[in-house]
């Protein structure tokens, strides 16, 4: 389902509104101190003046959103463009694969190789985002804020991967099939016919024509594969980043996963020498002292108080 994206333009009219109305925005932040402009400047002194009155506000109370939410967002954008983009090459492909009778296979041809073009450059862009996502943070950056960080990037870096490997599986679709395609109209087997039926004929003029036309377009389909194979190793030399950070978030499970199977192991000889630990010290030469002396205790006090009670 098609859909547009109005995010930036929202912002820009709601930056536009914030110019038109600063005392109003500052009302509502609480700003408090709302100057007054003097009726008599132009209309062009007024929008300065309010546009630093909000600069100022703004600075003052700094913008609570991290700065990688933005990066967040475009990646996203880049997302949803990358399967519409996809969707629309699956399409062209599967008219690219018609036998048709016109002109329109150099058109077709065009077009692919445009949204070819599209959805690599769309790839970078992501790269390049996901890259700034880690390195934006600095040590001034808490440690949670890193490890959010980290997260964000290999989640989005596994759902980027998923997209190259289906893009990937596309384009070798794509090219087997117009492998077969060329060999059905190999040369060989072309000439072979064409040979049976200028035999019949006897007309040579329309076999070299034939021959001709054919040849024309087994050289565009091979030109074709070797673009779509271009394309596969330009995606994989991009991409060879992403599987390098989902390589490091399987590591880092595998890490945790050792780790707990460390403190469970830990925890049970804990709990072992708890119980060694209560069982000699109910069985120690110390406790036993202890209750020989309460027994002489109290086997003392009764002997006194049968003294005193016989008097």
């Amino acid at each position: 389902m098609a859909h547009r994206d109005l995010t930036m333009r929202f912002r820009e009219q709601r930056r536009l509104a914030n110019r038109r109305h600063p005392l109003r925005i500052q009302a509502k932040r609480g700003v408090g101190y709302a100057p007054s402009v003097p009726r008599w400047l132009a209309p062009q002194e007024k929008e300065h003046i309010l546009m630093n009155v909000d600069l100022g506000a703004s600075r003052a109370y700094g913008d609570s959103k991290p700065e990688w939410t933005e990066l967040l967002n475009n990646i996203n954008t880049i997302v949803r463009q990358l399967e519409l983009k996809m969707d629309f090459l699956q399409k062209i492909h599967t008219r690219r694969l018609m036998v048709r009778f016109d002109e329109s296979e150099a058109q077709h041809d065009h077009d692919i190789d445009m949204a070819t073009r599209e959805i690599l450059t769309l790839f970078r862009q992501s790269e390049n985002a996901l890259n700034k996502i880690s390195s934006g943070s600095s040590s001034k950056t808490s440690v949670a804020d890193r490890q959010i960080r980290m997260n964000i990037q290999r989640s989005l870096a596994s759902k980027l991967q998923e997209m190259s490997s289906r893009f990937r599986r596309t384009q070798r679709e794509f090219m087997n099939t117009l492998k077969d395609q060329q060999h059905k109209f190999d040369p060989f087997y072309l000439e072979d016919g064409l040979d049976r039926k200028s035999s019949r004929t006897g007309d040579a003029a329309y076999q070299l024509a034939m021959l001709s036309d054919e040849s024309y377009s087994i050289q565009a389909r091979e030109k074709e594969i070797q673009r779509i194979a271009k394309s596969i190793v330009d995606l994989s030399i991009v991409f060879k980043e992403v599987a390098n950070m989902v390589i490091d978030q399987g590591t880092v499970v595998d890490c945790i996963d050792y780790n707990m199977t460390l403190v469970v192991s830990r925890m049970e000889s804990g709990l072992r020498e708890l119980h060694r630990a209560e069982k000699y010290q109910s069985n120690s030469r110390s406790t036993r002292c202890i209750h020989i002396l309460l027994a002489l205790i109290a086997f003392f006090f009764c002997v006194l108080v049968l003294k005193h009670s016989g008097r």
